[in-house]
């Protein structure tokens, strides 16, 4: 199963329902609610605002499609092998790959 960060943004509930569910877990809507406010940007960065950035932090910012302005050539490159049969799904632009002879 594939979760992408800007399908959980916008809509939390459906991808968590989706997820517990490919997990075979039987949740109820209070769990839910309860997961979402866990793992919601503003918790985990200790109450920043998604569009505060904190450049030290794990949780740098919450803005889905961010990655877009840090992610260097090496980064994508990287995040290409990682992210492999997935890329295709992926907004990042793949990486192009130069050879020096």
């Amino acid at each position: 199963m594939l979760v992408r960060y800007e399908d959980l943004v916008a809509q939390p509930d459906d991808v968590l329902r989706g997820l517990f569910g490919f997990l075979g877990v039987a949740t109820s809507g209070d769990v839910v609610a309860q997961c979402r406010r866990a793992g919601a940007f503003e918790t985990l960065s200790g109450d920043r605002a998604a569009t505060q950035e904190n450049a030290t932090s794990l949780f740098r910012r919450g803005l889905p499609g961010d990655r877009h302005n840090h992610l260097s050539a090496a980064d994508r490159i990287r995040y290409f092998g990682i992210a492999g049969a997935f890329w295709h799904v992926s907004d990042i632009p793949e990486p192009r790959f130069t050879f020096a002879l």
